[in-house]
């Protein structure tokens, strides 16, 4: 059994679930609210409260287990979906 972790934007949980329903293997999903930070811009004031609101951002954390045996079916169903960036191969780790 492995966990797979990823934060996505909660728009794609959707599109996710879907991926996943006809793969064997899957149960569900763990989803969790995250929110996130961005750094500050040069000569932002980052002590007002609309400086932070325009920093935050919502994202949503999922854990799916994942029998070995769906491991890499599952891998390749969601990277399309949580990838940002440039292509690279489905369910590979960038160095």
């Amino acid at each position: 059994m492995k966990i797979i972790h990823a934060i996505v934007q909660p728009q794609r949980v959707d599109r996710m679930e879907a991926a996943l329903t006809g793969i064997d293997g899957y149960v569900g999903m763990l989803l969790i609210k995250a929110e996130g930070l961005r750094p500050p811009g040069p000569g932002t004031d980052v002590n007002t409260v609309a400086a932070m609101r325009a920093r935050n951002f919502d994202r949503t954390r999922i854990e799916i287990m994942a029998p070995e045996a769906s491991l890499q079916a599952m891998l390749d169903a969601i990277t399309p979906i949580v990838e940002v960036g440039p292509p690279r191969a489905a369910g590979t780790v960038p160095e």
